[in-house]
């Protein structure tokens, strides 16, 4: 019975040992893709589907591919980018024609010889034009509103990629590191050359 009771307390105690080893031992990210050197690096990756980017968007592209929130929030933000871009086209079509109109009844104005009538026209059209300007003056404020979001947003992505992508330089910073050993050992050697150099030169 002594025994068994001392095999019992044995298993407790190395499983207690051996599940705070496991707890102790932190996880250590994998480093990126982007941050690998050539030769590691998947042929998958090598042809980005972004074509050539500098190291940021590479990271960041690597994030996005492993998380559905940044996936989905890029997608978001182009398929908000093309109803913004449409949107805008579609009154600027509308507006050109006004444009096209004015610009064209100027000189048809100038062909009317007859003072007093000439100057009856210009201020129908005078009016004409103002009222125009009002009806679409709430639309071209909120074309320079969209666009000013649109810049805004572009800061806050700008952001997000930095910060997202600067957590990973820093993991790799500290894991990928040389061992400051193995260059005090090569300085050490050119110590000892240097010794023996100095020493040739005296014989």
């Amino acid at each position: 019975m002594q025994s068994l009771l001392i095999s019992i307390l044995f298993s407790i105690v190395f499983i207690s040992c051996h599940t705070k080893a496991e707890e102790a031992e932190p996880d250590i990210p994998p480093v990126p893709e982007a941050l690998q050197d050539e030769k590691s690096r998947s042929t998958e990756f090598s042809y980005s589907k972004r074509g050539s980017l500098n190291l940021i968007e590479e990271l960041y592209e690597e994030l996005e591919e492993n998380n559905t929130a940044l996936e989905q929030l890029a997608n978001d933000m182009e398929l908000l980018k093309d109803k913004k871009d449409d949107s805008i086209a579609r009154f600027e079509k509308y507006d050109s024609k006004s444009s096209r109109y004015y610009a064209d009844v100027k000189s048809y104005i100038n062909q009317i010889q007859d003072t007093i009538l000439k100057n009856r026209v210009h201020q129908l059209i005078e009016e004409s034009r103002r009222q125009y300007q009002q009806l679409t003056a709430a639309h071209k404020q909120a074309i320079t509103t969209l666009e000013t979001k649109e810049l805004r947003l572009r800061d806050f992505y700008t952001v997000l990629k930095i910060t997202r992508t600067a957590a990973l330089i820093g993991n790799y910073q500290r894991q990928a590191i040389t061992p400051l050993q193995s260059l005090s050992l090569v300085a050490r050697e050119h110590d000892q050359l240097i010794n023996r150099t100095d020493k040739l030169s005296h014989e």
